[in-house]
């Protein structure tokens, strides 16, 4: 899915990041919002202009298409955030630990693979959020019809349904940015070979009083990459982890920090190489990471060796996927 330049231009700074994520949050979620809001109170406009005594429910189908249609555009704006996340892996690594061409081609192709995987599931998320909405007019516009509602108190009815509802399709928009840009950033970083892959993460949680007190309590809190944080008790590998309890989730702004080999920890060591792996630029490299295209993995293997020169790489390395 061809991606905007201005989307995957994200900060190298970690301080800007939050800042960074909520205008695209805010801008995704408050766009989506609106315009649903627009198409549903559109619907109910046509629907009470041919009532008669029985009202014609058939004026509501014409407008199914532009639900549709903002949904596929939220949801590929939000896999948009996923690719930011990933590049933003490359990002933060620094320009002393940049993988060899062939090793940067390869992931770029694998992160191409996960977000196909991922639109199709944002996709349903959104298509979902937005029927429930359409539902819930349809739902009164049927008890009109029952109850000989004038259309007057059907309008209000609709406008008091639909802001409530809308609200409830915003916090899932907003959710699913937010879970975009960390899933993003969480895959393209263990999609890297080991010697190029950050070893820790830490949890960043937004400082003011809407943040959770389980997510203040678990702000800087560093594990490495394939370990848990505890967050209220709970394991959750990233912030808007998959299967996590919804009351950890839901307009969650918290983001991670990435730590490399060579960077300083919170606690003033330094990060290290796994044990048994080498600093890439002390060895010479005889290894490459290539596309396992039946599962859509990136598998390190010796025995499996792909070189790759594909100028796809260097786009993606000035700021755009297509």
């Amino acid at each position: 899915m061809p991606v905007s330049i201005e989307e995957l231009t994200v900060p190298s700074d970690p301080a800007e990041i939050d800042n960074w994520l909520v205008r695209h949050e805010e801008r995704i979620a408050d766009a989506y919002r609106v315009s649903l809001e627009l198409i549903v109170f559109q619907a109910a406009e046509a629907y009470t202009a041919t009532l008669t005594a029985a009202g014609d429910p058939a004026a509501l189908d014409g407008y199914t298409a532009a639900l549709t249609a903002l949904s596929d555009k939220t949801a590929g704006e939000i896999t948009e955030m996923y690719q930011a996340g990933g590049l933003s892996s490359w990002v933060r690594r620094g320009d002393d630990n940049v993988p060899p061409i062939n090793v940067q081609a390869s992931w770029a192709k694998v992160m191409d693979v996960n977000a196909v995987s991922f639109l199709e599931t944002t996709t349903n998320k959104i298509t979902n959020s937005t029927l429930e909405v359409w539902g819930d007019v349809q739902g009164k516009v049927n008890q009109s019809l029952l109850t000989g509602m004038s259309n007057v108190d059907l309008q209000k009815e609709v406008k008091k349904i639909t802001g409530y509802s809308a609200s409830r399709a915003e916090a899932i928009a907003r959710t699913e940015t937010m879970s975009a840009y960390n899933g993003g950033l969480e895959e393209g970083a263990m999609a890297m070979p080991l010697e190029h892959r950050p070893v820790a993460k830490e949890w960043l949680a937004t400082s003011d009083s809407r943040t959770r007190k389980t997510h203040k309590a678990a702000n800087g809190q560093v594990v490495g990459m394939e370990e848990m944080f505890d967050v209220g008790g709970r394991s959750m590998s990233r912030p808007q982890a998959s299967g996590a309890p919804a009351d950890e989730v839901v307009n969650c702004r918290c983001t991670m920090l990435l730590y490399y080999p060579g960077d300083e920890l919170p606690d003033g060591s330094v990060a290290q190489f796994p044990e048994g792996v080498s600093d890439p630029d002390l060895v010479v490299q005889s290894e490459d990471i290539y596309l396992d295209r039946s599962s859509g993995t990136g598998v390190w293997d010796a025995d499996r060796v792909a070189t790759v020169h594909d100028p796809y790489v260097d786009e993606m390395l000035k700021g755009g996927i297509a």
